[in-house]
């Protein structure tokens, strides 16, 4: 498929120097750059085994969560998605909207009206899953980037992953997501202790993905 702006899915495929796969899951860990994870590596033994390999990407402008989903969930710019930062205003009622909560934002379908690379891939026969909390199932930010294919709702990261692996036993495509490392970042900062417990808690079933 090729977005909006031009990027064509094959082309992508080739820059990051990706397998073709008929199962693939991704992850994507609000709050954990690059830097981060280089910085803390000693809580990410599993993690740190792929560093040497890594390719680093730069994130959107500005890099904030809701401008970043929206660029992922359809491979565009936020420029094109609408979705332009943690607030912004209501075109219609002049009031300022949180991205990330919708609260006082126009509906999703009116605002972002790029298709999600996800509903394009269902609507093409892929199998596609996503799971995260039960809240975000049908949330604002959902259904404006990410919606398509069934929603897995699982809580903690343990069931987020028995999650993805059921789905992955038939060809497919799963996408989780996983924000406390974002959260303790904001609460404690990243170089605290509360921010490294969650980085191994991650990194721990990160791995059994992966097994």
């Amino acid at each position: 498929l090729t977005t909006a702006t031009g990027l064509a899915s094959e082309t992508a495929r080739g820059a990051l120097d990706l397998p073709r796969a008929e199962r693939v899951c991704v992850v994507l860990v609000d709050g954990l750059g690059h830097l981060n994870l280089a910085e803390r590596a000693g809580h990410a033994p599993f993690l740190r085994s792929l560093l040497p390999d890594a390719r680093p990407l730069t994130s959107t402008f500005p890099s904030t969560t809701a401008a970043a989903i929206g660029a992922f969930g359809t491979g565009t710019a936020p420029g094109r998605t609408g979705m332009l930062g943690y607030t912004q205003r209501n075109p219609v009622t002049r009031g300022l909207a949180n991205m990330v909560s919708w609260e006082g934002a126009p509906a999703p379908a009116e605002l972002q009206r790029e298709e999600p690379v996800l509903a394009r891939l269902a609507g093409a026969g892929v199998a596609v899953t996503s799971t995260g909390p039960a809240r975000f199932a049908g949330s604002g930010m959902t259904v404006a980037a990410l919606r398509g294919g069934t929603y897995a709702a699982a809580e903690p990261l343990a069931g987020r992953v028995d999650a993805a692996v059921r789905a992955l036993s038939r060809p497919g495509l799963v996408y989780l997501y996983w924000g406390e490392v974002d959260k303790a970042g904001h609460h404690h900062g990243s170089a605290s202790w509360q921010w490294g417990d969650e980085l191994e808690a991650l990194d721990r079933e990160l791995a059994r993905l992966v097994r």
